[in-house]
């Protein structure tokens, strides 16, 4: 399965971002096509979906999905996060300040994550 999809759920159109379970070249291989991606379309129409869930990652990967969360900042109209959970939450919570990032929601599941950015 590729990491970055793009699928359709309830007519949104949603860039798909799979972290889980990503390797350390799977992690940075995925951050450098999302930005490529994300930034090719059109500055506030992109509704993202993030898992990160099992994901496995030290400081620097934290300050790589810092600066991602950065960078498609312009591009995002909303995202959901799947997969944050126990200490990670405070981590999640970090990036959204240090970024200024307000439009990204925490879900549980990515049926929930699609449904909720299928209102937006």
């Amino acid at each position: 399965m590729d990491r970055l999809q793009v699928i359709s759920h309830k007519g949104k159109t949603i860039i798909y971002l799979d972290f889980s379970k990503a390797t350390p070249m799977e992690f940075y291989q995925l951050i450098e096509e999302g930005k490529k991606v994300i930034s090719s379309l059109q500055k506030g129409s992109v509704y993202t979906l993030v898992n990160v869930t099992d994901l496995m990652g030290g400081k620097e990967q934290q300050l790589a999905l810092k600066d991602f969360a950065e960078h498609n900042k312009p591009f995002v109209k909303v995202g959901a996060v799947v997969g944050v959970t126990g200490w990670r939450k405070a981590v999640y919570s970090l990036i959204l300040r240090l970024t200024g990032r307000k439009n990204l929601k925490l879900c549980n599941t990515l049926e929930e994550a699609k449904d909720w950015l299928a209102t937006q």
